[in-house]
């Protein structure tokens, strides 16, 4: 696969179960670093912060970003879920001792 095709192709559309569409890309090596030694709580903001395409997401809301504590409770579970799957993390034994392994955010 070329960079172009990877690059193109790793957001997927999820419709969470609010029905509101989100865009969602895997965890960077980036992100990936910054949620080392993190409590699984900040590991979910930090991966909504990180990895929601679509609404830009914020801590705060503002005119141009959705704030996370708009963002039905459900929602976040479901794309945090989503997020580790996409990244290609839900058989990776490391990432589950950081506890970001499908539910546990």
């Amino acid at each position: 696969m070329k960079w172009s095709e990877y690059r193109r192709n790793r957001e997927a559309e999820v419709v969470a179960p609010s029905g509101l569409k989100y865009r969602i890309k895997p965890i960077s090596v980036k992100v990936g670093l910054m949620l080392l030694n993190k409590h699984p709580a900040e590991q979910a903001k930090i991966a909504l912060l990180h990895c929601v395409v679509e609404p830009p997401l914020s801590e705060k809301p503002d005119e141009e970003h959705v704030g996370l504590d708009e963002i039905p409770l459900g929602d976040a579970y479901f794309l945090v879920n989503e997020i580790v799957k996409i990244s290609g993390l839900e058989e990776l034994e490391s990432f589950r001792e950081l506890g970001i392994e499908q539910g546990n955010i």
